[in-house]
């Protein structure tokens, strides 16, 4: 039989401004430590997921209502939406200084102007209208209007950063309905460190409709194109002539991920010789 064996043990200083911590290894307690314990919850904290365990590179790819945090979280979980304009103006530019990219201020004016939260347009206000709207399922979803495209590019794009030093190839799905058939053309483009200067280096052509379309695809960009791994790239949803477009999702993903998710962070966690991996999952307790 086993003799019980405390392992914690307090003894009171005459030094009241001193504390030591002693680690006796000869002691061990009956009972021992199951490995599971040092296992990971993966739980869905944000930074943690978007641009990290999923492999998707658009940042808000569902066009979807962004909440910015109030400042203070609520009694039973969750925070309170913030609706301060400058506090939201902070938050934006300190998204753009952490993620490197540039112009905070379009990002933010796009933002209050009706475009989800992350993605700009190509055009004038005069140009290209945009507003919320409702996607396939009930969820917001973003109505783009061209109402003339003459001069240039006209659409919404983004600015993103590419796992160029693993593949050259990338895969996508886009939900999105018209309210006419037009042909849409979907850009992969390399562009300076400002977002301009843009110069595409992978495309491929949409045929929307009236209804509900979901399309799949590749932005294969050629082996002999010289890439900056490091640099900025935009990808960009355009039309050629006045169309009236609403979008559900635009998904796109390197085509190397597993099961979308990051190769590299799987990698990452074979090494780290989990002893359990959950996702998804918060912690111990709520587990």
């Amino acid at each position: 039989m086993t003799e019980a064996v405390s392992l914690f043990q307090f003894e009171r200083s005459a030094d009241k401004g001193k504390a030591s911590l002693r680690i006796d290894s000869s002691v061990r307690g009956a009972d021992p430590i199951s490995p599971y314990l040092f296992g990971k919850f993966c739980e869905h904290l944000g930074h943690n997921i978007y641009q990290g365990m999923d492999a998707c590179v658009l940042f808000n790819p569902t066009f979807g209502k962004w909440i910015f945090g109030g400042g203070t979280d609520r009694a039973n979980g969750g925070m309170y939406e913030g609706g301060d304009p400058a506090r939201i103006a902070v938050q934006v530019a300190e998204r753009c200084q952490r993620f490197g990219l540039p112009n905070w201020r379009l990002l933010l004016d796009e933002y209050v102007d009706g475009l989800a939260f992350g993605w700009f347009r190509l055009g004038t206000r005069e140009t290209v209208r945009v507003s919320p709207d409702t996607g396939a399922y009930g969820d917001r979803a973003q109505r783009i209007e061209v109402l003339s495209a003459e001069c240039g590019e006209r659409g919404v794009a983004q600015w993103c950063y590419l796992p160029l030093h693993r593949t050259r190839k990338f895969v996508y799905r886009l939900v999105a309905r018209a309210a006419d058939s037009v042909e849409a053309t979907l850009t992969l483009a390399s562009v300076s460190a400002n977002g301009e200067d843009a110069c595409v280096v992978a495309s491929d052509t949409i045929a929307l409709g009236n209804d509900w379309r979901t399309v799949e695809g590749t932005l294969d960009i050629s082996d002999d194109a010289k890439l900056d791994e490091n640099g900025l790239y935009r990808i960009a949803l355009t039309v050629t002539t006045p169309s009236n477009l609403v979008i559900d999702r635009l998904l796109v993903y390197p085509a190397d991920h597993i099961n979308h998710a990051d190769p590299e962070i799987i990698g990452m966690l074979r090494d780290a010789r989990l002893p359990l991996l959950r996702w998804p999952g918060g912690n111990f307790v709520s587990g």
